[in-house]
């Protein structure tokens, strides 16, 4: 199969790689912030490291969209473009965050496989579409992000993942 850059997929071997670019750069931004570069400007904490999305989607633009939020926040991320692979991925590891494309192949169906195990319906949802259908946020039951905007999407995103600061 002759695949561009684009379209390669990224399988679930990927979220260790995006960790350690994470890594790196909290220990760069650490040496930083620590006394010898004090006027540096100090990066928030960073969240756990269990903190991983699973993305179903064929959308490159919401698949790179998701991997710079991942890398910036420090988050796994393991994206599939098939239903049946992210079912897969959710026995092997369960996320932090679960992320479908209303429209990609088996979405419908993964929100059905997650809706019927009781250790999975506790996994934060949140769903992507790029069409108008007021259906698709009655079928997913959870905030309904429109492409190829996703605004409000870094935001929702966090809020399932990092931990509420005590004021």
């Amino acid at each position: 199969m002759n695949e561009t850059a684009s379209e390669a997929q990224w399988i679930p071997e990927a979220t260790p790689m995006v960790r350690a670019i994470h890594k790196e750069s909290v220990a760069v931004a650490t040496a930083e912030a620590s006394p010898a570069g004090a006027g540096a400007k100090a990066r928030p904490a960073s969240p756990s490291a269990e903190a991983t999305i699973l993305v179903l989607t064929r959308d490159v633009a919401a698949r790179d969209h998701l991997m710079e939020i991942a890398i910036e926040r420090g988050y796994g991320l393991c994206c599939q473009t098939d239903g049946g692979e992210a079912v897969r991925v959710l026995t092997m590891e369960p996320p932090g965050l679960l992320v479908v494309d209303m429209d990609a192949k088996g979405g419908r169906e993964l929100l059905r496989t997650v809706r019927a195990h009781a250790e999975w319906r506790l996994i934060p949802l949140l769903a992507l579409t790029a069409t108008n259908n007021p259906m698709i946020a009655v079928t997913a039951d959870a905030p309904t992000f429109f492409m190829p905007e996703m605004s409000g999407l870094e935001q929702a995103i966090a809020a399932r993942l990092e931990p509420a600061e005590d004021a």
